[in-house]
Formats: C-alpha cells, sequence, structure tokens
C-alpha cells in the first residue's frame, strides 16, 4: 500500500476518509517499562507524562507518555509524538506477555497463549520461534490522517530501536523463562460453571493493574455435554495446583450455589 501511488486518489473516489495507518514491526529482546524505560525517556530525550508539566527543556517537548498502565498493562508503553505536523502514536509491548495479559484489548476475560502454539496469522507463525530465545516485543506505531511514507515509518521506527530502546535498557529473557516467572506466582485455579446456561469458564490469573482475567471459556450446546466438558477442562487446562469450584444450579425456584475445592 505505501508503495502504490494510485492507492490514495482511488482511497477518496470511492467516498471513504483515511482516519489513521497502524504499521507493526517485531524485534527480538523485552524492556522494563515502569523502572527504566519510562524514567529514560522523562529524563533524557525530553518526555512528558500525561497530565503533567514535566518537560525538560521547557517548551521543547519530544512526545507524551500516555498514563494507561491500568488498562494497557505493566508490560505495555504508549506514547504520543508529532511528525511532519501530524500526531503519531507508538505502542510498545511485550508480545508473549501481552498473550498471556488479554484475549483482546476492550475484553476483559481470556488469553491467547494457544496463538503462541499455532498462531492463526502467517507472519506471527514465522516471527514466535525467532523471538523464543531472547523474548518478543512488538512496535505499533499508528499515523494519523496521512499515508505515511516508507521514509516515515523508517524514521519512527529508528526513533524507538536506536534512540530510545538503548542496549543498556534491552533485555534478553527466553521465553521460556517469562512464562515460568509467572507459573510460579500460581496457586490456584478458580473453575466455575452453570447448569442453565451450560457455560464453562476457568480462570488463572488476574492482572494487578487491568483487573483483565487470564482463563479458559467453553460454552456447550448439550446439557449432556457439560460434564464431559468440565472434567476436560479441569483436567487438562488447569496446574497441579488447587482447583475451587463454583457450582451454579436451579432447585425448584431457588438459585443454588455450591462451592468446593480439590486438591492435586
Amino acid at each position: 500500500m505505501l508503495h502504490d501511488p494510485t492507492f490514495y486518489p482511488t482511497f477518496y473516489e470511492k467516498g471513504m476518509q483515511l482516519d489513521d495507518v497502524d504499521v507493526t514491526i517485531d524485534y527480538a529482546g523485552s524492556f522494563n517499562k515502569k523502572n527504566e524505560l519510562v524514567d529514560d525517556m522523562l529524563t533524557n530525550h525530553g518526555f512528558s507524562i500525561e497530565g503533567s508539566t514535566f518537560n525538560k527543556e521547557g517548551d521543547d517537548k519530544e512526545g507524551t507518555i500516555l498514563e494507561n498502565t491500568n488498562s494497557v498493562g505493566n508490560n505495555c508503553l504508549t506514547y504520543m509524538t508529532t511528525y511532519k505536523g501530524h500526531s503519531v502514536r507508538s505502542k510498545d509491548y511485550n508480545k508473549f506477555v501481552q498473550s498471556l495479559e488479554s484475549a483482546s484489548i476492550r475484553g476483559t476475560f481470556g488469553t491467547l497463549i494457544w496463538d503462541g502454539c499455532n498462531n492463526p496469522g502467517s507472519r506471527l507463525r514465522k516471527t514466535i520461534p525467532c523471538g523464543l530465545e531472547h523474548g518478543l516485543t512488538r512496535i505499533e506505531a499508528t499515523f494519523y490522517g496521512r499515508m505515511p511514507t516508507i521514509d516515515d515509518v523508517h524514521y519512527i521506527l529508528f526513533k524507538w530501536s536506536v534512540e530510545y530502546l538503548t542496549p543498556k535498557l534491552c533485555y534478553s529473557t527466553q521465553v521460556e523463562l517469562q512464562w515460568k516467572a509467572l507459573a510460579e506466582q500460581i496457586n490456584s485455579t478458580s473453575l466455575f460453571y452453570c447448569e442453565a446456561t451450560r457455560e464453562v469458564l476457568a480462570a488463572h490469573w488476574v492482572n494487578e493493574y487491568t483487573g483483565k482475567v487470564g482463563g479458559v471459556y467453553k460454552k456447550v450446546d448439550k446439557k449432556e455435554e457439560l460434564e464431559q466438558t468440565l472434567l476436560w477442562v479441569a483436567s487438562e487446562l488447569t496446574f497441579a495446583k488447587p482447583v475451587h469450584i463454583l457450582h451454579k444450579f436451579r432447585q425448584g425456584t431457588r438459585c443454588v450455589f455450591l462451592w468446593y475445592t480439590f486438591l492435586p
């Protein structure tokens, strides 16, 4: 698209308006957002925090770091800059951790951990094996109000990979070790199932910043399949930790909840 000079006129001839363009690229490695990278961008690159008056050079602000940890987590950094008179949003995050923390931007439950084994996207299927040794960071640059050129994209990516994320701030951490760091914090699984709606939900962890829950959700078509699905989730999609089960069912006109725990 960026190479096609006929795209822009055709786009407008069809009555469509371009609001923004997203460009993504993946890097090996990871970063420490809270205690290192943000501090360095504030101190050495003239950034300010959203809603603050901090500015390294007074009026010469490089960009603004968004205060959105409560919605994106502590492994995602979002900042706004201006390039050629237009706004550019850059979102940089640990791709593996992000897949564990959330199934979607707006959703509050789920995980994309299965995509690490067989990603539906052909690009990520090729990229993920390359990131197993050192970790995987993805940068998403959003250009607002215009079609960026290849040089525009190169400039924004250069700023991130060379100026902001310097070697001293970049870490090489195997995905296996990142997974173990999470797994060591898991002390139980909470499993909920409802006979009336034929739903089974297993909650593995809760993100302390966003409140999003990582886990598995299944809904079966037939009531007879509920018990089989429940046993499958409990045996195959939990850990060698206690499993707390909340069972919801109707008893006459009453709605009954039973809570019990299985020990490994």
